[in-house]
Formats: C-alpha cells, sequence, structure tokens
C-alpha cells in the first residue's frame, strides 16, 4: 500500500519548513520534524499514538499506533534530497531485522501481543516540496 503526499511552503503556517529549506535545521531536529509530520498524518487518520522514540540495545522504533484491534510499527527516513540516494535504499533487510527485535523487546516489556505490522515512511523535503512515500512491509511484526 502506498501513499503519497505533497505540502508547499506556507509563510506563517508551515514556519519549519522555510528552516527547512535553508538549512537550519540540524540532523536530529530534521530527523524529530519528520516523525512529526508522520506522527500527523496517522493521527489524522484515526491511529492512536502509543510511543515514540524507544531506544532498546538491538535499536529504535521511532513511532508505535494502534487503530481497531491491530499496531502499527512505524520507521521514519527523511532526506533533504535524493542526491545521495533514495530515501527507500535506507530500509534494508538487517535494518528490518533490528526493528522485528525492537518490536519483539517492545511486546514482551509491554506485554501486547496485538497483531501488528511494521510500516515504512520516507520523507524527501526538496525544492519547497514535501514528498512523503509509506510502505506496509510485508512481515507480520
Amino acid at each position: 500500500m502506498f501513499w503519497a503526499l505533497n505540502s508547499r511552503i506556507q509563510s506563517a503556517k508551515n514556519q519549519k519548513l522555510i528552516f527547512l529549506y535553508n538549512g537550519f535545521m540540524n540532523k536530529k531536529e530534521f530527523g524529530t520534524w519528520a516523525e512529526d509530520k508522520t506522527a500527523e498524518y496517522f493521527l489524522t487518520r484515526g491511529y492512536k499514538l502509543i510511543d515514540r522514540n524507544l531506544h532498546y540495545r538491538c535499536g529504535e522504533i521511532d513511532l508505535i499506533f494502534e487503530k481497531d484491534a491491530n499496531l502499527l510499527f512505524v520507521e521514519v527516513k527523511a532526506r533533504r534530497n535524493e542526491n545521495f540516494g533514495a530515501v527507500v535504499e535506507a530500509l534494508t533487510t538487517q535494518k528490518l531485522r533490528k526493528i522485528q527485535q525492537c518490536v519483539g523487546r517492545w511486546r514482551k516489556e509491554s506485554g501486547d501481543f496485538r497483531p501488528g505490522f511494521i510500516y515504512f515512511v520516507g520523507l524527501i523535503f526538496e525544492n519547497g516540496k514535501l514528498r512523503m512515500h509509506g510502505q506496509r512491509v510485508d512481515i507480520y511484526a
């Protein structure tokens, strides 16, 4: 399942986009901004945010949502441009294994074993436009 979202800079409403476009955000701020945009996307579609930025020895889970009886474990990757490769290239088999290990750790700690899936979200902010692509990874989490 793919989805895409394009948005343009709107001066007062999207002030952070202006800073992003001009390069004023550092890497960490840019990552947080990307996760916020992704969370906003899912929240407006009826998902409930359970947790975010969970760090484990095996890796990290960016966002966890629930809707109905299902869980979504979301991995967010963002790029300012695609000069050094497409954002989808950031999702490797090794990265997926780490995410699965983290999901297993989270499930064990939380005691929540509802069905769930891993989603990959890639954001590219280039030439004043935000492109957002998402794909459910066909791995049961």
